[in-house]
């Protein structure tokens, strides 16, 4: 789990979420101004890594599903970290 506080550690101006205290997903709230469905479109065709918006789960579109169950957890995080830096200074 410390590779997941690690990233939203360094993408606090990006995220903001709360560690699960069980079970293999979370929840962070998008704090970027686009919506939630918008920006897991984006990550899925650009970085091809699939999140999911909350709107799926019938919530607001501010947050997004993120699974650990992925045994190389570490490269896909690697992979979403150099994705946002790369998008972060262009309007999300």
């Amino acid at each position: 789990m410390t590779y997941w506080r690690n990233f939203f550690d360094e993408h606090s101006d990006s995220f903001q979420w709360v560690k699960p205290k069980a079970g293999t997903i979370c929840f962070p709230k998008l704090l970027l101004d686009i919506n939630a469905t918008q920006f897991c479109k984006d990550v899925v065709d650009d970085a091809k890594l699939m999140i999911l918006p909350s709107s799926v789960y019938g919530y607001d579109d501010k947050h997004i599903r993120i699974g650990f169950g992925r045994d190389n957890m570490p490269e896909a995080l690697s992979v979403f970290g150099q994705w946002l830096d790369e998008h972060s200074s262009k309007a999300l």
